[in-house]
């Protein structure tokens, strides 16, 4: 799912580009085995916080590749320009994008997220210029032009972004997950009730998401008692897991109704702790949470709390730094 999270989706990036060219053919049984267990490696040391240790690892496994790139080694670079970037090493995150587009520039996804590193830094400009060209590669994945249009929206280019939203309420398609998108999309330009047609279509066809996104928009039109039938009903498909109930603490969060995210948080962690689910995602959107909610010395609380088990990543940092202040 592309940030369809509060905080940004993973970012790519590869090694350089002239070690990809220069690489020979065929892979050996342990060279992938060796790059399999160093993967794990970065992803378990990802899971616990430790950002540079996962780096390494990655960049370890990234080594292991004596033959031609495929899709396991574009797949590692996501990780390691991911992990690079929560370390705070911006730089090398972006280092590794323009590596990987200049092997490959087709590769909508990585300039997708690397836009989203520029939009990080303030470059606004460059930012929508690699916004447009993921667009242009992968013109049907209407998810990507939500995505595109939130994060503008979330650093003040909310007419740029807007800009995204109507091509994706454009683009044909009659899938259930089609109806569910362009609704969403609907709902962000402000048209509920064509939103509202598109939402309809896709709860009849079945689509679970869409429960979710109709429940948004029925409280944006006051319909409260509505919205809860849908998210019931999204829960009931979903099943009472740390998922959905984060899911749904998330869409609370973006109409603006931080208690009830709240709840709904709680809610995630206490079936994480269950279930054994990585609850870092969930105790992310609760600090965010307690301070729109204008609660600081509870998000100051839960922050702590967090970095004393998480290493902070570039995002989190700035939330610690901007709490101490209050």
């Amino acid at each position: 799912m592309r940030n369809r999270k509060l905080f940004m989706k993973r970012i790519i990036g590869c090694c350089a580009a002239a070690a990809m060219m220069a690489m020979l053919t065929g892979c050996t049984d342990t060279a992938k085995e060796n790059q399999l267990a160093y993967k794990t490696v970065g992803i378990n040391a990802r899971d616990a916080g430790d950002y540079t240790g996962a780096a390494d690892a990655f960049s370890r496994a990234l080594e292991q590749s004596i033959g031609i790139i495929g899709a396991d080694e574009i797949d590692l670079c996501y990780y390691k320009a991911d992990a690079l970037y929560r370390a705070g090493d911006t730089e090398g995150a972006m280092n590794v994008y323009n590596a990987l587009l200049a092997y490959d520039d087709s590769l909508s996804e990585a300039h997708y997220l690397r836009g989203n590193l520029y939009l990080d830094q303030g470059n606004a400009t460059d930012a929508i210029a690699d916004y447009h060209e993921a667009v242009r590669l992968d013109d049907r994945d209407l998810e990507l032009y939500i995505a595109i249009c939130e994060n503008l929206t979330n650093t003040g280019h909310a007419e740029e972004g807007q800009e995204f939203l109507t091509q994706a309420t454009a683009l044909e398609g009659d899938a259930a997950s089609d109806h569910a998108l362009r609704g969403r999309a609907y709902t962000l330009l402000g048209n509920y009730l064509e939103a509202d047609k598109e939402l309809q279509e896709a709860v009849s066809a079945g689509d679970t998401d869409a429960l979710l996104y109709r429940g948004q928009l029925l409280m944006k039109n006051g319909d409260s008692d509505g919205a809860k039938v849908l998210y019931e009903s999204y829960l009931e498909k979903k099943g009472e897991n740390a998922e959905a109930y984060n899911a749904l603490g998330c869409m609370e969060m973006q109409c603006g109704d931080y208690a009830d995210a709240l709840n709904y948080f709680e809610q995630a962690l206490a079936n994480a702790e269950q279930t054994g689910v990585n609850p870092q995602e969930i105790l992310r959107n609760r600090i965010l949470a307690y301070e729109y909610n204008g609660q600081f010395a509870q998000a100051k609380i839960a922050m702590e709390e967090y970095a004393a088990t998480y290493t902070l990543d570039a995002d989190m940092q700035k939330e610690y730094t901007f709490l101490q202040t209050r």
